[in-house]
């Protein structure tokens, strides 16, 4: 509800940085917290970076995006929130042996796919 306040009015970088901040701070105060209103706290605040961040990314894709490619770049991007927010449980709990291995194997399969990425961005194509 809060985004149409800055939406135009600053860059998208800081909006998104502002963004991740908030959801930073917010996931922070909700690991350290000891009571229920103090998550709910770190939840609120959560929740106000995340309402900054994701219509900032999709307005900032949409803009960066040719016209008749619009639709499907916001539908992928809104397909890898959602497979992520689906497999980030179950990558970070499946192998539960010990608590922090979970995190381990999502941090790499986290890396594996941004080398990938970052592959697939510097290959130029070929030709013919």
């Amino acid at each position: 509800m809060g985004y149409s306040r800055f939406a135009g009015r600053f860059d998208p970088r800081w909006v998104a940085a502002l963004g991740m901040v908030l959801l930073a701070g917010g996931w922070g105060l909700v690991a350290v917290a000891h009571s229920i209103p103090a998550v709910l706290v770190g939840l609120i605040v959560a929740g106000l970076g995340g309402g900054l961040v994701f219509p900032n990314l999709y307005s900032w894709l949409a803009d960066l995006t040719p016209p008749a490619w619009r639709g499907r770049i916001t539908a992928g991007m809104s397909s890898a929130v959602f497979l992520g927010q689906f497999l980030s449980p179950l990558v970070l709990a499946a192998p539960a042996a010990h608590p922090a291995q979970g995190f381990v194997w999502g941090s790499l399969g986290i890396a594996a796919i941004g080398a990938g990425l970052f592959a697939l961005s510097v290959m130029r194509p070929k030709v013919a």
